[in-house]
This record gives C-alpha cells, structure tokens and sequence, in this order.
C-alpha cells in the first residue's frame, strides 16, 4: 500500500485516501479542499 500511496503522489494526486476510510482523516482533507476552493 505504501507504494500506492507513493505512486499517486508522483502522479499528481494532492491526497490518497484508502479503505477502511479513517474518518477524522477524511473530514480534514475534505475540509482542507472546500476551504482552499473558496479562498480561490
């Protein structure tokens, strides 16, 4: 998995989420994404 992780990031990804989600995880990278679009 780690090498997934590394992979999607050299590919341009800003994050890389895996299953089981981890909730507090998911709720902070959705806040930093609709937060960073609306000071765009």
């Amino acid at each position: 998995m780690v090498y997934d992780v590394e992979k999607g990031h050299l590919s341009g990804f800003d994050e890389y989420l895996t299953k089981p989600l981890d909730i507090k995880r998911l709720l902070s990278v959705l806040g930093y994404f609709l937060l960073d679009k609306k000071a765009a």
